[in-house]
């Protein structure tokens, strides 16, 4: 499988060096580009304010006085924009004050994990029935189901990091056009009510401005430190993955031994009763045979549910083999495909992975094949041991 994860040490290097540039770039960006506010802050009560005052006005058409209220309440929403962005900002400085514990938090689980290795022997008692494993091994696939969907999450947050790069710059150029615009155009002073309205349309549009850049350039300097964590929290995944994978395949082989001995049991149990029932009478042969038939069915289906446990494991393992390997294709490709032969290479090599969908529709398919191979030998287990009973039998009968 491929390593995906790049080595704590290296990561934080990069990020020194890279998103230490970044950040210089950007705080030039503020200072030498960021235009001034052509007032002090506007606020909702400012605009009311303005709001009443076109009401009072009696000289004013009705289709005016509707217009200008009509622009302040867009400028009112334009200020509830600010706001969100302002939270966005901070919600992004947050979250990168608790990286180091994040971090660490991950870091020491897997030094705990590599400490303690997997001790399949103390998974079942000796006594466990089939039906106390399986119940194991149910609540073990679903925990490891969802480490992979958490792992799936992690990946395609660090996949889609290139393209919300690109977009935030690419923002980031368009905002700084619309603030140079609306700053030249305030300084104009305004000569009419109608004026004043839009003036204060244009600041509450720019504050909104403002404050998007000030998220957008929070989100680009917090992301490195997230990224520390989505790879940190990766590598406790992995190893808690392989690990469910140890305890999945002891559990499979202790269930498939309980099975067996229960089969066994049910073998004797039934070859004495035939061997009775021959003997007191021929016309519970029938009866006698009824029984051979279900202890057959019962190691058939024992045999028949091990093998598509094995196979629906191994199917779910290459399937996150290939995820994995589409997604570090992917992530080359980005790189790469500025170059055209490396860029045609690596689409070459991606378009040759097996067909996803079509493993996961083989994986549901199995796995309704193990749900009903369980439920039919629990129901035959339960058939057989209704009439194993040889005195109970044959007073029945």
């Amino acid at each position: 499988m491929p390593n995906l994860h790049t080595p704590a040490m290296s990561r934080d290097h990069l990020n020194k060096t890279f998103w230490g540039r970044l950040t210089i770039v950007i705080l030039c960006h503020c200072l030498a580009a960021s235009p001034t506010l052509a007032a002090a802050e506007l606020t909702k009560g400012d605009i009311e304010q303005k709001v009443e005052e076109v009401n009072l006005r009696t000289d004013l058409p009705e289709e005016t006085r509707a217009t200008l209220v009509g622009q302040l309440e867009a400028a009112q929403n334009q200020l509830q924009t600010e706001a969100d962005f302002r939270a966005s900002a901070k919600e992004f400085k947050s979250s990168t004050a608790s990286v180091k514990q994040e971090v660490s938090r991950f870091e020491q689980l897997l030094a705990e994990a590599q400490a303690n290795p997997v001790d399949t022997g103390e998974l079942v008692s000796k006594d466990a029935t089939p039906e106390e494993i399986e119940s194991q091994i149910g609540l073990l696939e679903a925990e490891r189901s969802a480490l992979s969907a958490r792992r799936s999450e992690l990946l395609q947050a660090t996949e889609g990091w290139t393209k919300r790069r690109e977009a935030i710059q690419a923002r980031l150029v368009e905002i700084q056009s619309h603030l140079e615009e609306i700053q030249s155009a305030l300084k104009t002073p305004p000569d009419s009510l109608k004026g004043e309205v839009q003036e204060l349309v244009a600041r509450a549009r720019l504050q909104a401005l403002t404050a998007e850049r000030a998220a957008l350039e929070q989100e680009m300097l917090s992301k490195p430190a997230r990224l520390d964590v989505n790879s940190a929290e990766r590598d406790w995944i992995a190893r808690a993955m392989a690990d469910a994978d140890s305890k999945l395949q002891a559990l499979n082989k202790a269930a498939e031994a309980a099975r067996d001995d229960v089969t066994r049991e049910r073998l004797e149990s039934v070859a004495a009763i035939k061997e009775e029932l021959q003997a007191l009478s021929p016309a519970l042969s029938p009866f006698a045979e009824q029984n051979q038939l279900l202890a057959d069915q019962l190691k058939r289906y024992s045999v028949e549910l091990e093998q598509a446990r094995d196979i629906s494991l191994s199917m779910q393992t290459q399937l996150e083999d290939i995820e994995q390997d589409s997604a570090l294709m992917k992530r080359r490709l980005e790189v790469a495909g500025r170059k055209e032969i490396l860029g045609q290479v690596m689409m070459t090599r991606l378009d040759k992975l097996p067909n996803t969908e079509l493993i996961r529709r083989e994986i549901n398919e199995r796995n309704d094949l193990i749900a009903e191979r369980s439920l039919t030998y629990i129901d035959t287990d339960e058939e057989l041991r209704a009439i194993r009973s040889r005195d109970r039998y044959i007073a029945e009968r």
